[in-house]
């Protein structure tokens, strides 16, 4: 067979007929349209153009396969036969004929299968709009088995996908085999965002009692999503909350969460909220409100286990207004901050009271500039202002502080690197805090110095000092002369090879009393490391008096895996002595404590796995920690239960249900992904004949 390329820009046809290439110049199509067939027949009086094996027509993000194509040249219809695969994206849909419109970007097809990664789904009828297709008594399923063998599905009255961007169902049952298990009115997934559209724990507190928590996580479109929280307490009831993501505008974004629980054994309302909002006026002018609003000082703590993203929870208060200026010389900040916190969280747990606030708060930083060359002396400068009320002070106080640097980097040698730093600050409070004398002006001198040398391969040091004195306005109560810190930290760190490392670090504190020099050092610190291997891995950390010649505590870990990643076994021991100091013996303080940890991981047979630890206190001869857990793997979904027996907190029994993403595929399509969908298209185009084309001659 002969092979033709026909390309047709403004929806005509620009082919070697000359009259037939000026006469679709008026066509309404905007976007150029590749055809590439095996064989081509074009008939000039209908406008018709028939295309048979190993047909594609591609249109922009489009591209159309099929055994045999009939396309209108003025209306621009495609109508499709044989093995017909639409694509835009990583959206496909096989149909054994398909009509399509390449103006409207509309269409229809008729029992069809398509993958939406990762969903596999399919539908008696679909029909194509502009940039989306909607399935009507649609099936889907992120299960790649066949469909006797699958886990679950979901069934839905409409299934609409915008390829690329969402995919949202309406009146959807959900099925665990074959058993009808639930139902939603909506659901949606974001195609851009591979978390799981709901998950189920169960567990138990002292407080809430057995509990069930259901997250389902829902999306409108990209630029709108959230969850919505469906909890069951025995003790108290029934658990509900929502959190929502929008997006404004292109720079600007809106965070709303909310939880209510009305107690039912007390009839008390619990709820906590937070509120965020983000917005940019060009790329260096950003800007943030952020409210913290809990209920009452006890709820995030009584209700610990609906914390689905602990920050964005509080146990107080606070409300943050800010704007920042990004220059690449300098920054410049504003921010308004108040909080309130519960004084008497027992008696009073939902009266909050103003605790802190800045109105405002003022801060200036200038990088570090060249003042002498490039590789000389720098410059930097900062400065913050700051009107500020404490509960402690109950009134407001005006703070301002600058400070002005000057920087050198020195590299006399190869191996050796120095760098030092001087800087004059300036600190001023306008009223004295209450019960000290600390208001006025006050100048203080910082120093620090930082020596770093490579002595080989093998061994490094580094030297660390700062030196901070206050020059003005000292008070009664600092140190003599005013002088706030002074001191050394030095480390050496050995590599003797590629899996053996030691590093020993310690600390001189020139303003520690005491009468020798050793009593004015910290705790001598050493970490080794060893890591030989894949299989065997082993580090310990310890800490040594060098007054009290004592070991104040050591941490050693200890891993064994098998080389298939069968199974690991670890080995955990914590030694402390509270009676160790830097200064010597406290036999007052409590006697040493000696805990064992183990923990055994291994897979038995192929989809589990097993996990157990337990934390032996030897000093007290017995358990205090304790877990258990099985993890299955269900091939689209995973499980687990833990049981957990932690000191001073209970048992605690939870399940965990995920969906997961395409099982055995990658998040995208790849190219291997895209020749085996070519392959499945173009099967059996060899029974396509010339004689076949004859028919339309």
């Amino acid at each position: 067979m002969k092979k033709f390329n026909i390309v047709m820009f403004l929806g005509g046809i620009i082919a070697l007929i000359p009259m037939i290439a000026q006469a679709q110049l008026n066509f309404s199509s905007k976007l150029p349209v590749h055809l590439d067939a095996n064989h081509v027949e074009y008939f000039k009086k209908t406008g018709i153009v028939i295309a048979i094996g190993n047909v594609h027509i591609k249109q922009g993000a489009v591209n159309l396969y099929a055994d045999k194509i009939i396309y209108n040249v003025v209306e621009q219809t495609v109508r499709a036969q044989g093995h017909v695969m639409w694509q835009m994206d990583q959206t496909i849909v096989h149909a054994q004929v398909m009509k399509y419109n390449l103006a409207t970007k509309s269409g229809e097809a008729e029992d069809i299968k398509t993958i939406v990664p990762p969903w596999f789904c399919s539908a008696p009828i679909i029909r194509f709009k502009k940039n989306k297709i909607i399935l009507k008594n649609a099936r889907f399923t992120s299960c790649d088995y066949p469909q006797h063998y699958q886990h679950y599905h979901l069934t839905a009255s409409s299934l609409e996908v915008v390829p690329g961007k969402s995919l949202v169902a309406n009146n959807v049952v959900i099925y665990i085999g074959r058993v009808p298990v639930f139902y939603l009115p909506i659901f949606a997934r974001n195609l851009r965002d591979w978390r799981v559209p709901f998950q189920f724990n169960t567990g138990s507190s002292a407080y809430l009692g057995q509990y069930v928590l259901l997250t389902t996580n829902y999306l409108f479109n990209p630029e709108n999503y959230g969850s919505i929280y469906t909890d069951y307490f025995t003790n108290k009831g029934i658990g509900l909350g929502i959190r929502e993501e929008v997006a404004l505008n292109k720079y600007s974004t809106l965070s709303l969460y909310g939880y209510r629980v009305q107690e039912k054994d007390t009839g008390q309302v619990r709820w906590e909220s937070h509120i965020e909002g983000r917005w940019a006026l060009n790329s260096d002018l950003q800007g943030r409100i952020e409210l913290f609003i809990p209920g009452d000082g006890l709820f995030s703590q009584e209700y610990a286990p609906v914390e689905r993203d602990p920050s964005i929870t509080s146990t107080e208060r606070q409300y943050d207004i800010s704007e920042t200026l990004e220059q690449p010389n300098y920054t410049l900040g504003v921010l308004i901050q108040r909080q309130e916190e519960v004084l008497n969280p027992l008696l009073n747990p939902s009266v909050f009271t103003r605790s802190q606030e800045s109105l405002p708060q003022i801060n200036f930083d200038l990088f570090p500039q060249n003042l002498f060359g490039n590789n000389w002396l720098k410059y930097d400068f900062n400065a913050s202002l700051d009107r500020q009320y404490t509960i402690a002070n109950n009134f407001y106080t005006t703070q301002f502080s600058s400070q002005f640097g000057l920087s050198q980097s020195y590299m006399p040698t190869a191996q050796n690197t120095f760098y030092s730093r001087v800087a004059l600050q300036d600190n001023y409070q306008n009223v004295s805090d209450v019960g000290t004398n600390d208001a006025g002006n006050t100048a203080l001198l910082d120093l620090t110095a930082t020596w770093n040398t490579n002595w080989s391969y093998l061994i490094n040091t580094q030297f660390s000092y700062t030196y901070d004195k206050k020059l003005s306005h000292i008070l009664s109560t600092d140190p003599p002369g005013g002088v706030t810190d002074n001191s050394l930290v030095e480390s050496l760190q050995i590599t003797a090879s590629s899996s053996l490392r030691s590093v020993t670090s310690d600390s001189v504190n020139f303003l520690q009393f005491g009468n020798t020099l050793l009593d004015k050092f910290s705790y001598l610190n050493e970490q080794f490391f060893w890591t030989e291997s894949t299989v065997v891995n082993f580090f310990t950390i310890a800490d040594y008096s060098l007054v009290a010649k004592q070991l104040k505590d050591v941490n050693g870990v200890f891993t064994l895996t098998s080389p298939e990643n069968m199974w690991q076994f670890k080995l955990a021991a914590t030694y402390e002595n509270p009676q160790v100091t830097t200064t010597g013996m406290d036999f007052t303080q409590g006697s040493p404590q000696l805990d064992i940890t183990t923990n055994l991981e291994f897979v038995i047979f192929t989809n589990y796995r097993v996990s157990v630890s337990e934390d032996y206190d030897v000093e007290d001869a017995q358990f205090v920690d304790r877990t258990y857990s099985i993890y299955r793997d269900l091939h689209d979904w995973e499980a687990e239960l833990d049981y957990s027996d932690y000191q001073g907190q209970g048992r605690t029994l939870m399940f965990k249900l995920d969906l997961k993403a395409f099982p055995g595929r990658p998040l995208t399509v790849s190219q291997n992904s895209v020749d085996q969908w070519e392959q499945l298209r173009s099967q059996n185009v060899s029974q396509i004949t010339n004689s076949n084309a004859s028919q339309f001659e």
